[in-house]
């Protein structure tokens, strides 16, 4: 959470799935706040004393009844409040519901929702599907030379850290999470492609996540291009 200098506390500001929750999550939030009397203490005695007057407070938190009592107790304190989920998977409906309709609190919750992606930026990796034929001469650590589409006269180097085991078959698999590495055509037979996870070396601002490279192995017999 970060405190910054705000004004009054917000109203009607919420994004929830259904307000019509909010009765439902309000019994749970008092139920809360009777199996925790510390914090039932505490909201009494800042709603006295107002130590968060004049603070906007942002927090990113898992969505539930507990953590209400915490949103209630800054909002208690007298703090502009902001609540947004940390988690789509942990995010409950009628709390969320509950916070935004019953205690008029700026709630941006909803469960099953991505609100945002963040991108590691520190380091990148190419991924190249490779034909089965070729994957026994690229080893694991063999330098790579590595081209963007968008930056095709720039060179990037790169060092081979995974090979795939496995792809999806096209009969398709009780198995969950393989990658899918379309062939290029249906009537002729075609090696299955691998995909080979290379670490750039030498990244800058041109890398992008999903953009188009070209990668060129230094295999143990042949330089081995992917796409």
């Amino acid at each position: 959470m970060r405190g910054v200098p705000g004004g009054s506390p917000p109203g009607g500001k919420h994004d929830v799935a259904d307000p019509a929750l909010a009765a439902d999550g309000d019994v749970r939030i008092r139920y809360a706040e009777r199996a925790m009397p510390l914090l039932a203490g505490l909201m009494a005695r800042f709603a006295d004393q107002r130590p968060f007057d004049q603070l906007t407070i942002a927090a990113c938190l898992h969505v539930t009844a507990e953590t209400a009592m915490l949103v209630r107790l800054l909002r208690a304190g007298g703090a502009r409040v902001g609540l947004a989920a940390s988690n789509p998977l942990s995010t409950q409906d009628d709390i969320a519901a509950a916070l935004a309709v019953r205690y008029g609190i700026a709630t941006f919750a909803r469960a099953g929702v991505e609100v945002f992606t963040l991108v590691d930026t520190r380091t990148w990796y190419v991924v190249a599907n490779f034909r089965e034929t070729q994957l026994r001469h690229i080893p694991f650590g063999a330098p790579a030379d590595l081209y963007l589409l968008s930056q095709p006269r720039r060179h990037f180097r790169g060092t081979v850290v995974g090979l795939g085991w496995a792809v999806l078959p096209e009969n398709g698999t009780s198995v969950n999470g393989l990658p899918v590495v379309e062939r290029s055509l249906d009537w002729i037979r075609l090696a299955a492609r691998f995909p080979v996870r290379i670490k750039v070396e030498n990244p800058d601002d041109s890398f992008h996540l999903g953009a188009s490279a070209v990668a060129t192995v230094q295999g143990s017999f042949w330089r081995s291009a992917g796409r």
